[in-house]
């Protein structure tokens, strides 16, 4: 260790003080962001208590007139987040809370290319012990997704996005901001942080950060730390004073990995990174990565070890994450595996390069853990989203594990030259900007010299990989997927298109496309007058007088035409209960009402929740049921259920949902002539 440490010339730096550092100038200047935070925070450190006055400037770049700005609370998840008070451009507003998703009304529409300026001011109670993002434990304090973030918009959906948290996974999608954070501490304490300290005082700083995807710090009077020079980044590790060992292994793992990255993928661009030493309570929660700094668990930390070992592995994937997170951002809710599964092959690719030695063995044990946890919890494709698991085991199997080997085989068709110019052009095309899988997918199409289509198709669900199961129209698009033949196979189908009669497609996007609503199981009927669609997951109906589509609530009319009887039989459906109370509510106290029927149920609720709004795509819940080998929940739109015996399409404790457009066209409630495939236009 001793000579590594020369050759790096490695200083050590112990003290309660800040540690200061240069500013770095290598990397690509950042481009100018559209939203720009100001926070002022007043920690009282041995409280564990937050004071903070938060200004957002928010530009419109949409390309539509908003009336409301979504926030992503995550710490009101924990019940640590109070909302003291809420203005725009200096009006007062009440925003309304559902579990983390905030929205703040503006007081007149923003039109696009316009700004607006919300002020938050809130408090926090940081648990303890907390989580190794968001606690205090052992003598730190982590703040990470700690305080109200602007939701990105989808411009496919015409909405914010508006994703539940879940406790696995890394359940947070942020765009690009700038940040100016004024901290004062009730004492003197250290700081890992994301930005640079342009102001310092004994417990006074004030940082700035461009171009970053969240803002993030880890404090205790008790840090020590190490710091070091590559390729003018100062590279920094805090941690405990008995973990000494642990932080010689972040700095030099650190320091290595960002030298080879910056070769490979292109260079960090920020002045500093920091390894922090963070405390968890869940075997899970090791390692987090926020823009400039990274959190690994002190019980990880604990463990030591050499280059090879797993605390070594895990601080270069958090490190590598400042590239794929942090850089080139992705839905990490809906397509997880963008950065998860790129970092955790550039991991293993870091070792291999750097330690060929260590690498085969290293390789083999996630190839074998991967077989082994498809084994034990089954095969899915690497392009799922966490919703989609109710195991953090079975989810790092996919998207970490079965998504790496995945790169692991595109590297050995495409060659390594090629495969990581493939990575390099990646990261420099979508830097400060959201990427897609298909983004990703097409890219390696584009610069391989062989046939990907086969691979691709043997990992993921993308239809476009898939024999063209589906395709644009010049109005819309046409899906294969529901026409009773093998997806891709034949010309017929369904079309979701816009025409004069309806804007279905827009719509159809609005609400979630394929992901929200399935495929279309109908061409357009009328239904009531109104033009209608079915899709799998439920029956689309324009209504020209409010100029939207909505969901039909095929329960509810099944209910009308006196087919309960049926639905309970041949569906294991329970009858409606007694809603008449719900003449003397108003809205909110109605949606309540219908909830209480989820708290009979904590896995049926979960999946109800799932959603980003579950009442506008599943409806109202009318009725809960034990129906001998199941729990049912009937919602309007849709019926959910959780089995409490092997049943050949689920296993017991499986949760599975019944899709309304499904039930409607078993049922007999769609025109057969509209069931009809279509010849593609």
């Amino acid at each position: 260790m001793k000579e590594y440490l020369q050759r790096i010339g490695l200083l050590a730096l112990v003290g309660i003080s800040l540690l200061l550092l240069p500013m770095n100038t290598a990397g690509a200047e950042t481009p100018p962001s559209t939203t720009q935070y100001k926070i002022t925070v007043d920690l009282d450190y041995d409280a564990g208590t937050v004071a903070a006055l938060e200004t957002v400037s928010y530009r419109n770049v949409t390309g539509v007139a908003l009336s409301s700005i979504v926030f992503n609370v995550t710490p009101a998840y924990y019940r640590a987040f109070t909302l003291r008070g809420a203005t725009v451009d200096g009006q007062t507003v009440q925003p309304m809370l559902d579990g983390v998703v905030m929205e703040v009304p503006l007081t007149t529409p923003l039109a696009p290319g316009a700004t607006t300026r919300v002020a938050l001011d809130f408090r926090l109670q940081v648990p303890s012990p907390g989580t190794l993002r968001f606690g205090k434990s052992g003598g730190i304090l982590a703040l990470g997704n700690w305080y109200p973030v602007i939701s990105p918009f989808r411009a496919d959906r015409g909405d914010w996005d508006r994703h539940r948290y879940t406790n696995f996974g890394d359940a947070f999608f942020t765009e690009v901001a700038d940040y100016e954070v004024s901290l004062n501490v009730n004492r003197p304490v250290r700081v890992a942080h994301t930005g640079t300290p342009d102001k310092t005082g004994a417990s006074q700083w004030t940082f700035s950060a461009k171009g970053v995807r969240d803002f993030a710090l880890a404090l205790s009077d008790r840090y020590e730390s190490k710091s070091a020079t590559i390729d003018g980044i100062e590279v920094t590790a805090f941690y405990l004073p008995q973990h000494a060992a642990g932080g010689e292994l972040y700095l030099r793992t650190a320091v290595e990995t960002v030298r080879w990255a910056n070769r490979v993928l292109g260079t960090y661009p920020y002045p500093y990174l920091f390894v922090a030493e963070t405390t968890s309570n869940d075997p899970a929660g090791v390692g987090q990565e926020y823009p400039n700094v990274v959190f690994i668990s002190s019980q990880m930390t604990a463990t030591g070890g050499g280059m090879g070992s797993y605390l070594s592995y895990l601080v270069a994937h958090e490190v590598l994450h400042q590239w794929f997170y942090g850089l080139v951002g992705d839905d990490q809710v809906y397509e997880p595996w963008v950065d998860e599964s790129l970092v955790v092959n550039l991991s293993y690719e870091f070792f291999r390069a750097n330690y060929p030695d260590l690498y085969p063995g290293m390789w083999q044990r996630l190839v074998d853990g991967e077989r082994a946890g498809v084994n034990a919890y089954g095969d899915r494709n690497v392009d799922t989203s966490i919703y989609d698991y109710s195991n953090e085991d079975h989810y790092f199997v996919v998207v970490y594990r079965k998504g790496a080997i995945f790169l692991n085989e595109l590297r050995k068709i495409m060659g390594d030259d090629a495969y990581f110019g493939l990575l390099k052009e990646f990261a420099s095309r979508f830097s400060y900007r959201i990427a897609t899988g298909a983004q990703f997918l097409d890219l390696a199409e584009a610069r391989s010299s062989a046939d990907l289509r086969p691979l691709i198709a043997r990992y993921f669900s993308y239809p476009k990989y898939r024999g063209a199961a589906d395709y644009d129209l010049p109005n819309g698009r046409f899906y294969t997927q529901t026409s009773g033949r093998s997806a891709g196979t034949g010309a017929k189908g369904f079309a979701v298109v816009n025409d004069a009669d309806a804007p279905m497609w827009t719509e159809f996007q609005r609400l979630g496309g394929v992901a929200g609503l399935g495929y279309p199981v109908s061409r357009r009927f009328k239904w009531d007058g109104f033009t209608s669609q079915a899709m799998q997951k439920g029956v689309l109906q324009w209504q020209p007088q409010s100029g939207r589509a909505y969901l039909v609530n095929v329960f509810d009319e099944m209910s009308k035409k006196g087919m309960d009887g049926w639905l309970e039989a041949f569906r294991q459906v329970p009858q409606i209960a007694d809603w008449s109370a719900d003449a003397g509510r108003n809205w909110p106290d109605v949606v309540q009402a219908h909830r209480t029927l989820l708290e009979v149920n904590p896995a049926i609720k979960a999946r109800y929740s799932s959603v980003a709004d579950p009442v506008k795509l599943f409806g109202l819940p009318m009725s809960f049921g034990d129906m001998g080998n199941n729990y049912t929940l009937r919602a309007q739109r849709v019926v959910i259920q959780q089995w409490k015996v092997d049943v050949p399409w689920a296993a017991a404790g499986d949760v599975t949902v019944a899709n309304g457009g499904d039930i409607a066209k078993e049922a007999g409630l769609l025109p057969l002539d509209a069931l009809m495939p279509e010849e593609a236009p």
